[in-house]
């Protein structure tokens, strides 16, 4: 639904959505990679909830920055757009924040 959302924008503004993965999908994945360990290494719980926690903040981050560009350049309706899809992917990262108490 996000997706489409942006490629409605990009179309809209007489762009040309990516074919394939695009920058954001590739960008999340050599995270997620970074933030993985070695296959057979077990789980620490206290590990995973920070994995989580950091691919929330990240994806949340990458969509305020960029409603951030769209605000200066006038794309009020684009800025609108990536800032409601910061909130939404925000939330889980705030679900997850609480459980750490419960976690540690």
């Amino acid at each position: 639904r996000q997706q489409a959302a942006i490629e409605e924008r990009v179309l809209l503004l007489d762009g040309e959505p990516s074919s394939g993965r695009g920058l954001l999908g590739r960008v999340v994945t050599r995270v997620w990679d970074a933030l993985g360990k070695p296959p057979g290494v077990g789980d620490d719980p206290v590990e995973v909830l920070v994995q989580a926690l950091g691919a929330a903040e990240f994806v949340a981050g990458a969509y305020l920055s960029a409603a951030a560009f769209a605000r200066p350049i006038d794309d009020s309706a684009t800025a609108g757009v990536l800032a409601a899809h910061y909130r939404e992917e925000r939330a889980p990262g705030d679900r997850l924040r609480e459980t750490v108490p419960a976690i540690a």
